[in-house]
């Protein structure tokens, strides 16, 4: 039996309001796929300093976070518990919030950056307190010992410079640093501070650009070259030819 023509409008109007529905969602579903591909670059330059946090953090390297990033959580907070009592793309984009949240990520970034590094360096202490390499030389003789061992200290010393002028990317270079500073640690053992102070007076004006004068070569200066093998390093030269 053929519909009667009330029917068929009724149905007409069943299947519209159906495709109506649907392109409502698929427009719905669009605009919040939008929303969260905003998001999502924003969040993408934030959370590799959130990553470096949680990082230092585990190895007992405070990092505060920024009062920025404070405010920032607060705000998506707020959006978070408004989009679950209405999941709409309009709940988060309604007044200025949404757009204030991606402003506030692009500009924490970089800020955040700056305060995982200030942490970063403040803790190099707690991994290696020792000398410079430029303190260490006033303070050692010029023994060859200890040149050997001094040389060997600052690769060591610049290997860490160099490890702390960034944020450590991952665990991994965290401890190759604690690696290096233990081999800073059995360097330094090998310096010999123990020496007269009339051949530490010699020494270093050896290296001075006047040069040690005669009266600096006590006996006591040449029983301790020649018992170091040093005695042999060492020429006089009147200054008159230098």
């Amino acid at each position: 039996m053929t519909a009667s023509l009330p029917q068929r409008a009724a149905e007409l109007k069943g299947r519209l309001s159906r495709l109506y529905d649907l392109s409502a969602k698929v427009q719905e579903a669009s605009d919040l796929e939008r929303l969260r591909q905003d998001l999502s670059r924003q969040v993408e330059k934030f959370e590799p300093q959130v990553q470096k946090q949680a990082l230092l953090q585990a190895n007992a390297v405070a990092v505060a976070s920024p009062a920025r990033v404070v405010k920032m959580a607060r705000r998506a907070a707020g959006l978070h518990e408004k989009f679950q009592v209405e999941p709409t793309a309009a709940t988060l984009k309604k007044g200025k919030t949404w757009q204030a949240l991606l402003d506030e990520l692009d500009e924490a970034g970089s800020e955040f950056c700056e305060v995982v590094l200030t942490a970063w360096r403040r803790a190099r202490r707690d991994f290696f307190a020792g000398d410079t390499p430029a303190t260490l030389r006033g303070r050692l003789a010029r023994t060859a010992e200890n040149d050997r061992a001094l040389d060997q200290y600052r690769t060591l010393h610049q290997a860490l410079d160099t490890a702390f002028s960034a944020a450590p990317a991952d665990q991994a270079a965290i401890d190759q640093i604690k690696r290096l500073a233990k081999q800073l640690e059995m360097t330094a053992q090998a310096f010999d501070f123990n020496v007269p102070e009339a051949v530490k007076r010699f020494l270093e004006s050896v290296q001075s650009m006047g040069g040690a004068s005669l009266d600096l070569l006590t006996p006591e200066v040449i029983d301790w070259l020649k018992a170091n093998h040093s005695f042999d390093a060492y020429r006089i030269i009147a200054k008159s030819r230098t």
